[in-house]
Order: structure tokens, then sequence, then C-alpha cells
């Protein structure tokens, strides 16, 4: 009974934080600051650069939950997000 309780707690959590992440959102959107290319350019630049600083977390993690190969990983999921990303970053300007 008690880790049912502490489950639903933590889902409650997560759903006010996902709400507050939304509100965040919806207000930056709000005052107009995405609209703005260097904005959206930057964004993308900064996804981009996430994914450099992680992927060996996850290749680890494709391993990990699906048991995919580390080359497979890296080169069709990681790879792909980062092409795809170029190319938005390309089409901004």
């Amino acid at each position: 009974m008690k880790v049912h309780i502490f489950i639903l707690i933590n889902k409650i959590i997560y759903i006010f934080a996902c709400i507050q992440i939304l509100q965040r959102a919806r207000a930056a959107y709000a005052t107009g600051k995405t609209r703005d290319v260097d904005f959206r350019i930057r964004q993308l630049q900064n996804l981009l650069r996430m994914y450099e600083e992680n992927e060996a977390d996850m290749v680890t993690a494709l391993y990990k939950d699906l048991r995919k190969p580390k080359p497979e990983a890296k080169l069709m999921e990681i790879e792909v997000l980062k092409s795809d990303v170029r190319t938005m970053i390309q089409n901004c300007k």
C-alpha cells in the first residue's frame, strides 16, 4: 500500500513539473521571442551540441534498453538526428 502511494505521489509531482514547463514554454512563445530566426538557430545549435556532448551516454542507453549495437546506434540514431538538426539550421538561413 505504501509503495502505491509513493508511486502516485511521484506521478503527481511529475505532472505538476510538466505543467510548469508547459506554462514557461507558452509564456516564452507569447513574448514573440521564438519568432526570431537567430533565436531558432541558437536553439538548434544548442540541441546539436547536446547531442554531441551526450553521444556516448545515448549510445550506451540504446544498447542497454534495446540491445542496439553501438555502431548501429551511432549511425542510425544519433547521426540521423544530428543531420536533421544541421539541415534545419541550413533551412533557417
